[in-house]
C-alpha cells in the first residue's frame, strides 16, 4: 500500500497484518497492544511508535521498519514490553530507543546514531531461532 502523506494510527488493539506500508510522510502509531504482524514500514518522514505491549515482526527480507529521514528522530520507539522480530533501519538519520523490558529477536537496529534509554531489554542478533549464535552481513542497495 502506498499513502501519499502521512499514516497516523491513534488508539490501543490495533492489528495490522501481511502488509508493505511505504509513505511519503510520517507514520506514527499512538497506543498499546499495537500488533504489526509480517510488516514492512517504508517512510519518507519519521517512523514513532508510542505505547506499550506491542508485537512487531517483518514482512520482507528482515525488515521491519525503515525512515529515509535525516532527522535525530528518523525512528523513535517509547514504551515498554515489546516484542520485535525484524531490523529497524535509519540510514540517514538517528535512532532513539526508550522503556524497558524490550526485546528485538532475530534483528538489529542499524542508523547513524543510536541513543538506547531504559533498563531490562534484550536484544540477540541473527542467528538460529535469534540466538545471536551466528552474523550475518548483507549488502543492502
Amino acid at each position: 500500500r502506498r499513502i501519499d502523506g502521512n499514516f497516523r494510527v491513534n488508539g490501543s488493539n490495533f492489528t495490522l497484518a501481511d502488509s508493505l506500508i511505504v509513505c511519503t510522510g510520517d507514520i506514527v502509531f499512538n497506543g498499546s497492544n499495537v500488533a504489526l504482524d509480517r510488516v514492512t514500514l517504508v517512510a519518507q518522514g519519521t517512523i514513532t511508535f508510542n505505547g506499550s505491549t506491542e508485537r512487531f515482526s517483518h514482512f520482507q527480507d528482515d525488515l521491519f521498519a525503515m525512515s529515509l529521514s535525516s532527522a535525530s528522530t528518523a525512528i523513535k520507539v517509547n514504551g515498554s514490553n515489546s516484542d520485535t522480530w525484524g531490523v529497524l533501519f535509519a540510514p540517514n538519520g538517528g535512532m532513539i530507543y526508550n522503556g524497558s523490558n524490550q526485546e528485538i529477536h532475530h534483528g538489529a537496529l542499524v542508523a547513524l546514531t543510536i541513543d538506547v534509554n531504559g533498563s531490562g531489554s534484550r536484544f540477540q542478533g541473527f542467528g538460529e531461532g535469534g540466538d545471536g549464535a551466528q552474523r550475518s552481513v548483507r549488502l543492502i542497495n
